[in-house]
This record gives C-alpha cells, sequence and structure tokens, in this order.
C-alpha cells in the first residue's frame, strides 16, 4: 500500500503534478453506510487502468480500512488534508459523503458514483453533480471529452442547487440546521 507520506510538494506531502496528467480524487462515504463496498473496491481497480490518471484516495476519516489489495497506481492520502487535496484535485468521485460540499464549494468537476450507494443521497436527489449508475457511466466520463464537459457543467449546476437547497435553503439558524430541515423536506 503506497501513501504520501515522504516525497511532498511544498511540505503538505500532496501527491506532485504530472504533467499531462489529469488529478483525481476519490472520497469515499464510510462503508457502514449502506455501501457497497466489494464494488467500490472493484471500482478503484477499475480506475487504476487509466494511465492519463493521477489518483489519490482520501479514506473516511472515521472507517479507513479495508485496503489491503489498492492497485498500485493508486495513493491512499490518509493523514493529508482534505480541504488541500480537493485542492490539488480537478475531478472528484464521491457518493455521499458531506466532505464533497467543500469540493462543489471550489469549483471542481463532482462526479457521483451514486452506484455505490445502497440509498439516494442528498446529492442524487439533488441532481448535483455527474450522476453515475454504473461502471459504464464512469468509462464515458473518464475517457470521453465530451461527457467530462457535461460533468463540468453539471457540477456548476450542483454547486447552486447545493448552495440554494442546503446551505442557504431551510428555517435553521445555522449551517448545519439548514442542512438537516433539507434533508427531512425532501421526497425520496
Amino acid at each position: 500500500r503506497q501513501t504520501y507520506a515522504v516525497n511532498s510538494v511544498a511540505g503538505m506531502g500532496l501527491p506532485p503534478v504530472a504533467p499531462g496528467r489529469r488529478r483525481l480524487l476519490v472520497l469515499p462515504s464510510h462503508r457502514k453506510n449502506n455501501s457497497f463496498w466489494e464494488e467500490y473496491l472493484r471500482t478503484l481497480h477499475f480506475l487504476a487502468q487509466f494511465e492519463d490518471y493521477d489518483i489519490v484516495v482520501k479514506p473516511h476519516t472515521r472507517y479507513g480500512d479495508g485496503y489491503d489489495d489498492l492497485p498500485e497506481n493508486i495513493r491512499l492520502a490518509p493523514d493529508l488534508d482534505t480541504s488541500a487535496l480537493i485542492d490539488w484535485s480537478e475531478i472528484i468521485l464521491f457518493w455521499g459523503s458531506s466532505v464533497v460540499l467543500e469540493g462543489f464549494q471550489k469549483r471542481r468537476t463532482m462526479v457521483n458514483l451514486d452506484y455505490l450507494n445502497g440509498n439516494r443521497s442528498v446529492f442524487t436527489l439533488l441532481g448535483a453533480g455527474y450522476l453515475c449508475r454504473c461502471r459504464d457511466d464512469l468509462l464515458m466520463v473518464l475517457r470521453s471529452e465530451e461527457v467530462m464537459e457535461r460533468a463540468l457543467a453539471a457540477s456548476t449546476e450542483g454547486r447552486e442547487l447545493v448552495r440554494r437547497k442546503v446551505i442557504e435553503g431551510g428555517q435553521g439558524e445555522g449551517v448545519v440546521e439548514r442542512y438537516l430541515n433539507f434533508c427531512e423536506g425532501v421526497d425520496g
């Protein structure tokens, strides 16, 4: 298993930016949250085939286990700052973790791996980010510039939806209360 503990860029421990390669960050939900973990691991092996991507996985803070058979060209970054990794990335793959709110706010291309979630996340219900219902959808977004452009547009629309419906919506006093009010009001 490879991690980014040494060979740091600017002392942050971030992966170096390789010319001609896209930077992809995976922000998984925790495995105890009705996630299809085996399919997630298959997806990581699938991603390893894309040599034109630098791929980093930031394991969930509370449930970072289960990465024993990780492909060599996918790096784990359990100890790096998530915000710095989001800054480093161009594309973020996710399926339900709340940390992706920052990715939307920082204008990253957000790809929702909905097929890994046994539930419907608030992001899926909003249509926030490019929605992948299967690995074929993921293949299309990673291989087709046209589909990647649609993913970028979906991320821009998603950012506005998340801001309007989640961050600024509801009746609560703070962001957390507004988020919970929104979730309670969603039909899904």
